[in-house]
């Protein structure tokens, strides 16, 4: 097994855990200090770079702080975990400090030509979601959210996760290791796929063609974990219970 990512962290992922199955991307932001954020999958992707103010934290949650300015990690157009892919996985430990439109982990660019893109999202109202946008056009994006599935509260650590299946159009969101079950409301033209582009990866906020640095985030984002499979109830509610050592 190749173990050249986990170098600055070795022996947290325990790969005879079966939920480390299909695992594409773990970047967990425990580092500390520096400019570097580290990818803890297999795929061992080159670093991310910490940009504008954002800096390691350990607070309410450890991982990394963005002050609602732009403040961002890129991987680049490295990652390529989502490419082609129904159904995907994605879930961060978060806690905020203000409740903002913000991007807490996304593929996003603001040119209608970069259609095929996703995020794991938030608004200011305090409802998260996800979204992935269509093969045509980034305008008929369609965004996946379940009634009820938000009230989040500044300065509370949530566990978030979203599984998306592109195949039956349905998304499961889960809050802290609970589903939700409230009405399914999306919006937009029905994507199957994700399709593969190169556009960069963030945490923090979202790449917008115009250069500007969009849906910043105020807070702190942890463990932000892909993976290119569904999971299931059982799993997400062990990502919570254990999230302090995730990879158990």
């Amino acid at each position: 097994m190749n173990t050249t990512a986990l170098t600055y962290n070795a022996n947290i992922v325990d790969w005879s855990n079966p939920v480390t199955k299909g695992l594409v991307g773990a970047f967990r932001c425990r580092e500390g200090a520096g400019k570097m954020a580290f990818d803890a999958s297999r795929l061992t992707l080159p670093p991310g770079t910490l940009t504008n103010d954002a800096v390691f934290k350990k607070g309410i949650i450890q991982g990394c702080n963005f002050d609602g300015t732009g403040d961002y990690i890129t991987f680049g157009t490295n990652f390529k975990g989502y490419d082609n892919k129904s159904i995907v996985t994605i879930s961060a430990i978060v806690c905020f400090t203000a409740i903002t439109n913000g991007a807490i982990i996304n593929r996003w660019s603001g040119a209608a030509t970069n259609a095929g893109l996703w995020g794991l999202n938030t608004k200011n109202t305090g409802t998260w979601y996800f979204v992935v946008y269509n093969q045509t056009n980034w305008n008929n994006g369609y965004i996946y959210k379940i009634t009820g599935a938000g009230s989040l509260v500044a300065g509370v650590k949530y566990h978030l996760l979203a599984t998306w299946n592109g195949i039956a159009n349905t998304v499961d969101l889960y809050t802290n290791g609970v589903k939700w079950t409230g009405a399914l409301i999306t919006s937009g033209t029905l994507p199957t796929t994700i399709e593969a582009k190169s556009v960069s990866t963030r945490i923090g906020c979202a790449e917008e063609s115009s250069g500007i640095n969009g849906l910043p985030i105020n807070g702190i984002v942890g463990d932000a974990l892909l993976w290119d499979r569904g999971l299931t109830d059982t799993e997400a509610r062990q990502l919570y219970l254990t999230n302090n050592n995730i990879y158990l």
